[in-house]
């Protein structure tokens, strides 16, 4: 089947009353970036380097319009935010 058939297919499912959404899943990931050109692929054999203490530079935590002494003071610690971050691939599987 062809992915425009496949799309179609995923268009109609959604105008059902009982699916809130329909997507469809890559049967293999897209390579991250740089993957494609053979000189940019990272050396998976080496682990990273480590991360830099960045900590004195996160000056907005006594930034003006932040106020974020005040929000803590408050209980307010992000309760209930829910991030994701999804740079090039995403695992359909994993539930989190």
């Amino acid at each position: 089947m062809k992915g425009e058939e496949l799309l179609e297919i995923a268009n109609e499912l959604e105008k059902l009353d009982f699916v809130e959404y329909a997507a469809l899943e890559p049967v293999e990931p897209p390579p991250p970036p740089g993957y494609s050109n053979e000189a940019s692929r990272p050396n998976l054999i080496l682990p990273p380097p480590a991360t830099p203490d960045f900590s004195n530079n996160q000056t907005y935590k006594n930034s003006s319009f932040l106020n974020i002494e005040y929000a803590w003071s408050l209980g307010i610690k992000g309760q209930g935010i829910r991030i994701a971050d999804i740079e090039w691939g995403f695992d359909y599987l994993k539930s989190g």
